[in-house]
């Protein structure tokens, strides 16, 4: 009698912050455990010694793995990254404009939030979106929290 196969699977999750830093998490999946993981990354100093101080919590069944709390731009892309290798990633906006008036992409805002601006008003300071008519604001708000929760 042959053994029973083992439920296997490959995740690969890369998250950006355009420009910047970029984070590769690479995980093989045996029977809902990390068998193996690769954590990989380039960009500032903070963002690489935070990939070294998380590549040894990597381990133990993929739905427990811990997420950083923190909100810098290296914790927030490492968030994304273990959120959307569980499956859990529900990005609040799925719209590629979100600023109609001033014709601002969603992912614009998004990056600064991750760059740091963190109200309403500092979004509309660097990317201009909610400077028109305001009708984006609420979710502006929407991405801030998600990001930041």
């Amino acid at each position: 009698m042959s053994a029973p196969k083992l439920e296997t699977q490959k995740i690969t999750q890369t998250v950006t912050l355009q420009g910047r830093d970029e984070i590769t998490l690479d995980l093989d999946i045996v029977q809902g455990q990390v068998a193996h993981a690769t954590l990989s990354g380039r960009g500032c100093t903070e963002m690489l010694s935070l990939l070294q101080a998380w590549r040894p919590k990597l381990v133990g069944a993929l739905a427990d793995l811990v997420v950083p709390e923190g909100n810098t731009h290296s914790e927030i892309l490492l968030r994304e990254a273990i959120l959307k290798a569980r499956g859990e990633w529900k990005f609040p906006y799925e719209d590629q404009e979100l600023c109609h008036c001033r014709a601002v992409a969603t992912s614009k805002v998004d990056a600064a939030i991750i760059g740091g601006c963190r109200s309403v008003r500092a979004i509309a300071r660097e990317t201009s979106a909610g400077t028109s008519c305001g009708s984006c604001r609420p979710d502006t708000e929407a991405i801030i929290a998600y990001r930041l929760k």
